[in-house]
């Protein structure tokens, strides 16, 4: 049988070693290579020149097949398998010139973040399927479509507004990088991002002033002032080896180990010996030359790590979009692109490096990489990086139906007084790990590094981490496995970060979003007590009370739906619309009823659910929104999706009447928030 285990995905994992190494025509692997970086020990250097590029990706190559063929002496396979169940703890007046108005739900106070939908009070700019549509909003009476935006090329993504100026961003997809049958039948990856700014001081008559392309997909932006940056991820497609392995795999033993097998090892070792005339005669002009034209023309301009970390060119753009000419610069980082945190003066990127064993085996290495850069204007000057162990959040939990990645993974890092703090879990993908649980570090920031200065270790061992949130001095940290523990965390100490208090509830929360000063609404699942397991139940409010940190209390909670409900917000937290002002809540639901504790029940509706939040946790419904109802499945394909809610954004007149608007993927809707929900219009 053909085993086809150089995939393309394969290739790419190691584009990151940049350790010293090199290859010997005779036959064999001459490699210094290390199964994990070092912990705290990162330097970016740039590249001399493109030959230096050239050359280290073939030695990439190489390296990467030995850790393969390496890694394939340490599998087996167990003639039976079964997936054990997730476990479960035990235990207006309309006179107004412009509305006041929910704006995008942000991390940090004065960071904004790209979106779907935005709003000055007056007028919508929301995406709403391959366009930018811009309607009057306020007052109600005037609701109605006055423009439309179609950027030149490419699905319209995210947007940002400032004041007149408003920042388009797309995407075009090109074919998907690889050749292998592993990736046939995926969908395309955006190739291309694109930037479109417009003046729209007249909002029915949106004017471009400039368009720029870059080459990579959009990651993630922020904008701080009128400085836009940007973080885009380009794949590198490497050229596919050709090989052929008909020998068996050995069966695992009671300890999971490789039973014996005659000419196993010795097969390996040959088609080890066979690749090297293979990645000899490789020519990469090709893909140095996309390279270069993706980090703006000069391979100098690239920079690399000398432990693993990624496949992939992390590109960054800084804009600051009042400018004259749009003016800005550029980055380029060898590595994964993955989750962005940005403060007012420093942009934080975690990527997710695995080595390659962790796509097949339990004794996967799990490391992240965190860059830092140094943001103010327009520029973006390094400030130092560091190795760490585990991986942020990345919303894979059990039953994840969103595309969009890493969203709440941003939560996990903070900056706060100087200092730089992340949640981690390690060895939870590790099986086999000594170490398997979550921690958090915390970082002096300095002029060009950030060193870790203090640590908690051992929190929630043998769980998951589930959501974070920094606020100030303190981080509120939701663990999951056999137990659900929300943690209390005291950094008033930065150098003696400690566990204040626990509380062991049921179910899980993903997003938590501090209510006041003593107080954090959890956003997540419920979940049901089967003795040894449990199942995952409908969407679960919890309101936390933190005044006493060594005793946090769970006021109340409320559970909408049964197994199989969902809401967007669980892992996209913009989604989630909060009025602090007058406590109310817009979030999007997806209800199921009936079934049991194992079984989705029956789809009944769509829509946007107001809630009322109130200091006993009550969570009262206000009234629903609704956008679809009739017959669907968990796992609902593209087109049955389109009228369920994405965004939401309240409007107050100041005077005791309030209005929501729901964006769906091709319609907007505005509704007074009354005990009808009355309808003000709709429009398509």
């Amino acid at each position: 049988m053909k085993n086809r285990f150089f995939s393309l995905l394969s290739l790419l994992m190691c584009l990151g070693f940049m350790v010293g190494c090199s290859f010997r025509d005779s036959g064999s692997f001459d490699v210094e290579r290390s199964k994990a970086p070092k912990i705290n020990a990162v330097n970016l250097v740039r590249y001399d020149d493109c030959a230096q590029l050239n050359v280290e990706l073939k030695e990439l190559l190489f390296q990467q097949v030995e850790a393969e063929i390496d890694h394939r002496k340490t599998i087996c396979h167990y003639q039976d398998f079964h997936a054990d169940p997730i476990p479960i703890a035990e235990d207006g007046a309309e006179s107004l010139e412009r509305a006041s108005y929910t704006d995008t739900n942000i991390q940090e106070a004065g960071v904004d973040e790209a979106d779907l939908i935005k709003t000055d009070g007056k007028y919508i700019f929301a995406i709403i399927g391959d366009v930018v549509m811009i309607t009057s909003v306020w007052p109600v009476s005037e609701f109605k479509r006055i423009s439309e935006i179609t950027p030149a090329r490419g699905k319209a993504k995210a947007l940002f507004l400032d004041g007149s100026k408003l920042v388009v961003i797309s995407t075009l997809n090109g074919a998907h990088s690889g050749s292998s049958a592993f990736y046939q039948n995926s969908d395309p990856v955006p190739e291309f991002t694109a930037l479109e700014y417009y003046d729209v001081t007249t909002p029915s008559s949106p004017r471009l002033i400039k368009k720029e392309e870059f080459d990579g997909e959009f990651v993630s932006a922020r904008m701080i002032a009128s400085n836009l940056y940007l973080v885009l991820n380009l794949s590198i497609e490497m050229p596919q080896l050709q090989y052929s392995f008909t020998h068996p795999v050995p069966e695992c033993d009671e300890n999971g180990t490789p039973k014996p097998l005659d000419g196993y090892v010795e097969s390996l070792e040959n088609l080890k010996n066979d690749m090297i005339p293979q990645i000899n005669s490789l020519n990469l002009d090709a893909i140095v030359e996309k390279i270069e034209k993706a980090s703006g023309g000069k391979c100098d301009l690239i920079s690399r790590s000398h432990v693993a970390f990624g496949s992939d060119l992390i590109t960054l753009v800084s804009r600051d979009i009042n400018s004259a000419d749009i003016s800005g610069s550029s980055e380029a980082i060898l590595g994964n692109g993955g989750t962005v945190y940005a403060s007012s003066d420093n942009l934080f990127i975690g990527s997710k490096f695995r080595d390659f064993h962790a796509l097949f085996s339990s004794d996967a290495s799990d490391n992240t990489v965190v860059h830092r850069m140094k943001i103010g204007g327009q520029g973006m000057i390094y400030g130092g990086s560091n190795a760490l162990q585990g991986y942020l959040l990345d919303n894979s939990f059990a039953g994840s139906r969103l595309s969009s990645r890493y969203s709440m993974s941003q939560f996990a890092m903070s900056e706060y007084d100087g200092h730089f703090r992340v949640a981690m879990t390690r060895g939870w993908w590790s099986g086999n790990s000594d170490v398997n649980d979550t921690y958090v570090a915390v970082f002096k920031i300095n002029d060009d590094s950030f060193d870790e200065v203090g640590r908690a270790e051992g929190i929630a061992e043998g769980e998951r981490l589930y959501a974070v949130r920094f606020i100030n001095d303190r981080a509120y940290l939701v663990t999951f496995l056999q137990v659900d523990p929300f943690f209390v965390m005291d950094l008033s100490d930065p150098t003696s970060p400690k566990v204040q208090g626990e509380l062991k509830i049921p179910g899980f929360s993903t997003y938590l979003h501090q209510l006041d000063k003593n107080r954090i609404i959890g956003l997540g699942f419920g979940a049901t007590d089967e003795g040894d397991f449990g199942w995952r139940q409908g969407i679960k409010l919890a309101l936390f009370d933190v005044s006493d940190p060594s005793k946090p209390i769970e006021v109340g909670s409320r559970v909408f739906g049964s197994r199989g409900s969902y809401s967007s917000a669980v892992e996209e937290h913009h989604a989630f619309t909060f009025d602090a002002k007058n406590r109310i809540l817009a979030l999007p639901l997806e209800m199921y009823e009936g079934g049991d504790v194992s079984t989705s029940g029956d789809y009944k509706t769509s829509g946007l659910s107001l809630i009322n939040v109130d200091d006993a946790g009550e969570f009262d419904m206000i009234g629903r929104v609704e956008t679809f109802s009739g017959e669907s499945s968990y796992y609902d394909d593209e087109d049955s999706d389109q009228n369920k809610v994405l965004r939401s954004v309240i409007l107050d007149d100041g005077n005791g009447s309030r209005f929501v608007l729901s964006l769906t993927s091709d319609a907007m809707l505005l509704n007074k928030i009354d005990a009808n929900m009355t309808q003000i219009g709709k429009i398509q």
